[in-house]
């Protein structure tokens, strides 16, 4: 397998489609499994369909990234509106 940079734009795809099933009435505790789902399937089917062992590592990253990216902006984005409150 042959790493691009330009794989990493998968980590806002996963990120979307997770909330799309969120928006269908998944519950939310069950987004990062979704995530995780989501980067496997990515893993097995387009980065690395060749090679499973890499395709899991690879595909657990896009997807765990995916939905920690999406827990950690928006935590920095209630901490903002928070202290935004706090000042007024």
């Amino acid at each position: 397998m042959q790493a691009y940079i330009g794989d990493i734009a998968i980590v806002p795809i996963i990120m979307g489609i997770t909330e799309v099933f969120k928006a269908l009435g998944m519950p939310a505790k069950y987004g990062p499994l979704m995530s995780w789902i989501i980067g496997l399937v990515i893993g097995f089917m387009y980065i690395a369909p060749q090679d499973p062992a890499t395709a899991f590592v690879v595909g657990s990253a896009l997807g765990l990234s995916a939905a920690g990216l999406y827990e950690s902006g928006k935590t920095v984005y209630l901490e903002m509106r928070n202290k935004k409150n706090a000042d007024r």
